[in-house]
């Protein structure tokens, strides 16, 4: 068996392996897996607009996987969580902007997807102040499931 390879992404992986004790990446031979990504900086903050909000996680999930030799054309699976707009519909931003980034990074490849709708559970003024609970905020991709050749590459972000 291999032994596991870990990685953290320069800049807020850097922090949190120093802050929180974990990496954002690990490889075990052909298989990688990421930790849970969003649409922060270096320094968490988080853009004003939805759409460059998940550009950014799709970025951040771009730079974790480089950290570990793999690309989005790698990636054959997404797990994604979202606060919706509403309780029947995730919203025309986080659907649009989501395919377009499919298209961009992985080209012809079309992943399997899995989607998680969060209820919301605090009031809409705490929304406001915890950017991790904004109404309608694409919260963080959570496990790609990657592989190239029948050479499969696990990855959770």
């Amino acid at each position: 068996m291999s032994e596991p390879e870990f990685f953290a992404t320069p800049g807020y992986g850097d922090r949190q392996l120093t802050t929180m004790h974990y990496n954002q990446a690990v490889r075990i031979g052909d298989r990688v897996e990421i930790s849970g990504q969003g649409g922060w900086d270096d320094d968490f903050r988080f853009p004003e607009s939805l759409e460059d909000e998940i550009v950014r996680a799709f970025d951040n999930v771009e730079r974790t996987l480089a950290t570990a030799g793999a690309t989005w054309r790698d990636v054959v699976a997404v797990d994604s969580y979202h606060i919706p707009d509403s309780p029947d519909f995730i919203g025309e931003v986080h659907n649009r902007v989501m395919v377009e980034q499919f298209r961009k990074r992985m080209g012809d490849r079309a992943p399997h997807l899995d989607g998680d709708r969060r209820r919301r559970t605090r009031r809409p003024e705490d929304a406001r102040r915890d950017p991790r609970h904004r109404r309608g905020r694409k919260r963080r991709l959570s496990e790609l499931i990657a592989g190239e050749a029948g050479l499969p590459y696990r990855t959770r972000a």
